[in-house]
């Protein structure tokens, strides 16, 4: 089985998918980022994503047999972007 996590269909993995979870893009989602010296940043949600496009962390943290534990305890991308630094 062939799962991808895609903001544009069709492309070319996701014409051999299995199934398509519908992703959110730049924009769409707010992310955070850490550059190499460490430095964090929150990049926020422009627009909202269409129909039912989701950011990738909600994506990863619904699947409750692979999603990590500490992203099902996260509501917001600050909160899992700065877990791993407490």
């Amino acid at each position: 089985m062939v799962i991808v996590n895609e903001a544009y269909h069709p492309t070319e993995t996701s014409r051999r998918a299995d199934v398509i979870l519908p992703s959110a893009q730049f924009g769409e989602k707010a992310w955070t980022s850490t550059n190499s010296e460490t430095h964090d940043r929150l990049q926020p949600e422009l627009w909202d994503a269409p129909g039912e496009a989701l950011p990738d962390w909600q994506i990863i943290a619904a699947s409750p047999d692979h999603g990590p534990q500490e992203f099902r305890l996260r509501r917001t991308p600050v909160e899992v972007g700065t877990s791993s630094f407490k």
